[in-house]
Order: structure tokens, then sequence, then C-alpha cells
């Protein structure tokens, strides 16, 4: 007998009568291919077992849910950067712009910056 699955909860094979409770980095709300997508903050990973894992994002902010990532991020967890830019690092003073990829200096400016560090 088909019904809803109450809040919290998700069928993975449509006319299914059992519902499976969410886990973390799961968002219930919206499912594709047979599971939920990725919440806010995590990434959907299919197993080779054909199951899906939900793996946290680090920083979580680089990934906006449905394994869509932020700005121009791309990939896995959001850790790419397409050519021309690059992720800020571990180093950055800026926590909010750790792992966010951006756009890649001038070869003018950079060959200034390296001028600089020699003199």
């Amino acid at each position: 007998m088909c019904r809803p699955c109450v809040t919290g909860s998700f069928n993975s094979e449509p006319g299914s009568a059992e519902c499976i409770p969410c886990e973390e980095g799961m968002n219930c709300t919206d499912t594709e291919d047979g599971g939920p997508t990725a919440a806010a903050g995590f990434f959907r990973l299919r197993k080779d077992s054909g199951d899906f894992m939900y793996a946290k994002c680090d920083p979580p902010e680089l990934c906006t849910g449905g394994n869509a990532c932020i700005g121009v991020n791309t990939g896995i967890l959001c850790q790419q950067c397409p050519v021309g830019h690059s992720a800020m690092g571990w180093g950055t003073l800026e926590l909010d712009e750790r792992g966010l990829c951006q756009e890649c200096p001038s070869q003018l400016m950079s060959a200034f910056w390296i001028l600089c560090m020699v003199v």
C-alpha cells in the first residue's frame, strides 16, 4: 500500500511502503535517483554498492546543497577550481574565503610579486 513518508524519512523505491529515516547530510524533502539529495554543507557520493553516502564538505560553505557548489568551485566536495582560478588555502586569515576559488592574478602582477621577493 502506497503512503507518503513522514517528515524526516524517505522512500527509495516508488510504490514501496517502507520509509527510511533521514541521516545527517540528507535533504529528505528532495529526492533524485532513488535517494535524498545532499543538504547544504554536504556532498552526495555513490558507493560501489549503488547506495549513497553523504560526506561533509570542508569548509561546509562550499557545498550549497544538491551537489551544487558556491561560486565557480566544482568537483567532488566542491574542492576543485576551473582553469585560471585558485583556492584560498588554510593559511588565509579570512575564514569565510577558505577553499573558495578566486581568479588568479595576472602574469604581470605575479612577476611583480616574484621580483619583490627576490629584492
